[in-house]
């Protein structure tokens, strides 16, 4: 996650709404490939955190990233 977090940070510095939304599908990818994994929850926690500031700083709508996020309970 904190890889995730690091690439989105990445775009928003760089107001990269296309790299972001690249993150968040690849982001989305490994989720669904690996639902039943758990590992540091505080680590995690504080990743997302940052994943999410950082999408928002890049630009990109938060109804768009809600809905690419809908996809990981189907």
């Amino acid at each position: 996650m904190e890889s995730f977090a690091d690439r989105t940070c990445a775009c928003a510095d760089k107001k990269d709404i296309s790299c972001a939304q690249d993150v968040v599908d690849d982001l989305v990818k490994f989720a669904s490939q690996n639902q039943h994994v758990h590992g540091d929850e505080t680590k995690t926690k504080a990743a997302d955190e940052r994943i999410a500031m950082c999408l928002l700083r890049a630009g990109l709508d938060p109804n768009q990233l809600r809905s690419k996020l809908q996809d990981l309970g189907k």
